[in-house]
Order: structure tokens, then C-alpha cells, then sequence
């Protein structure tokens, strides 16, 4: 997979009227970013106003813009989803021909892309706009600060390198150390009390202000209270992090249970 990446500060602003039109996610969802697609033959981008171009085949163009409240965890589990939706085809576009495939799928496919799949990644800020309720104006108050912007797209940008990498090379096999602390860190997630799960994961950290008596998020950071959907949707994680809790417990008394038996066993003699 070839990745193009331009600089943000490069960049001329020639989409901003076709873009601020991308649907509007409320706040209180706590978005990380906003992504537009696009599939390409080929591309070409002015990124220095005068005669600098940056031009790839064909592949992906992805407009990306970062909300203020996203997330190093929020932002690789996106770059990594980009590269496994089926949003390419082999043949043109709806022709029957082939169904759509993924990036990854296309270049790890028998003669699915021997001269690869490019992709150039164009920061778009303006993407995070929504319409202003009192006004025909597009507000951009969700922004993530520019120098923070900046960064994540550079990670952004290396998360997809990674990724591609790790796909497309052979898998390594983890040793039996690692395994060993895998297996210990995936233990102790499952057995930690569900009440901590929006508190201590990566993935939630920052992201609320405000919690109920079982540790269930009920505003986000700003203080906002969150929406409905927002609201199930953490309660659908709480609920998941209980049955995990619960099978955990479970296990740990069936084998405190068993250890038990096996030592008076062993005290009771031949």
C-alpha cells in the first residue's frame, strides 16, 4: 500500500463549499473525526498555491477533519476500519463485475493490484462545521486546536502506514512471554469492576465530565448532558463490561474451587 501524506499548512482550500454540507454529528456523541471518501483513477492536489502537486493513481482520496473531543484510540481504530471497507472495485465502479473490496483486500487479492493502491490523505478541517441553530452560518466551534490537529493527522497518517504494514506482511508469532502477558492484561480487564470501564479505558479517557452511581457517563467533557443515543450506547457497554465481569468472577471461583479440593486431597495422604 503507498501512502501520500501532504502537510496541513500546505494546502488550498478549493473544497470548503462542497464539504461543509457533511452530515452533522451532535456533540455529546463525542465524535473523533469526520472522514470523506473518495475512489480515484487518479488525482492530482495543489498543496502550494503556485505549481507544487502532489499526484497518485489509483486508490483513495480521504478528506479527514479531527473534533475537539477525539482520541489516539478513537483515531487508530478509524484509520484501521478505512482500509477494510469494501469501497473499491476492480472493474468500474457498479459494473457487476466485481463486488467492492477493501484496500487491504485488493492488494493482498491473487493479481488483485499488482501496481498497488494508492492513498493520499488531505486534512480538511472545515469538515467538522454544523449549521448554527439561529442563523445561515456554518459553526466551527468542534474544531480540535490546530497544533493538536496537526499532530493527530501526522499520527493519522502513520497508523495507516502501520496498519497496512501489519496486514500485508507475514504475521510474526508472539513468543511465550508475551503471550503469557497478553493473556494476563486480557484477564484483568475482563475482572475489573464494570464501574472503572469508562474511567481507565484509553478509549473513554477524557471523553466525560459527569457519571451515575454505577459509573455509567452521563455528560461528556464540556458538560453537556448526553444525547439518548449517546446514553444507550454507554449503557450498552456498561452491560457488555458486567457479562464480562460476571463470567470472570465466575471462572475465578470455579478454579479457587477446584484448587481448594486438589489441597485437601494432597493433605488427606495416601
Amino acid at each position: 500500500v503507498y501512502l501520500s501524506v501532504v502537510e496541513a499548512e500546505e494546502l488550498r482550500p478549493t473544497m470548503e463549499a462542497t464539504l461543509e454540507a457533511a452530515a452533522v454529528t451532535p456533540p455529546s456523541d463525542l465524535p473523533t473525526l469526520r472522514v470523506v471518501t473518495m475512489r480515484v483513477e487518479s488525482a492530482s492536489l495543489l498543496v502550494d498555491n503556485a505549481d507544487k502537486w502532489v499526484d497518485i493513481g489509483r486508490g483513495l482520496v480521504l478528506h479527514v477533519s479531527f473534533f475537539s473531543s477525539a482520541t489516539a484510540a478513537g483515531m487508530k481504530k478509524a484509520a484501521r476500519k478505512l482500509l477494510r471497507l469494501p469501497i473499491l472495485s476492480r472493474g468500474r465502479w457498479g459494473d457487476g463485475t466485481h463486488a467492492p473490496e477493501s484496500v487491504l483486500a485488493l492488494c493482498t487479492a491473487p493479481r488483485g493490484c499488482d501496481a498497488g493502491v494508492d492513498v493520499l490523505v488531505v486534512p480538511q478541517a472545515n469538515l467538522t462545521g454544523r449549521p448554527a441553530s439561529s442563523s445561515h452560518a456554518v459553526r466551527y466551534d468542534r474544531q480540535l486546536e490546530k497544533g493538536a490537529a496537526r499532530s493527530m493527522y501526522v499520527a493519522f497518517c502513520e497508523e495507516l502506514d502501520l496498519a497496512a504494514a501489519e496486514a500485508l506482511l507475514p504475521p510474526q508469532k508472539k513468543t511465550a512471554a508475551e503471550a503469557e502477558a497478553e493473556q494476563i492484561a486480557k484477564e484483568a480487564r475482563r475482572s475489573r469492576d464494570p464501574g472503572l470501564t469508562f474511567i481507565e479505558d484509553e478509549a473513554w479517557a477524557g471523553k466525560f465530565s459527569a457519571y451515575d452511581g454505577r459509573g455509567v457517563p452521563t455528560h461528556d467533557s464540556a458538560g453537556v448532558p448526553l444525547t439518548k443515543s449517546a446514553s444507550k450506547k454507554m449503557e450498552k457497554v456498561y452491560k457488555s463490561a458486567v457479562v464480562r465481569f460476571e463470567k470472570a468472577r465466575t471462572k475465578m471461583q470455579q478454579e479457587g474451587v477446584a484448587t481448594a479440593a486438589a489441597a485437601g486431597k494432597a493433605d488427606e495422604g495416601p
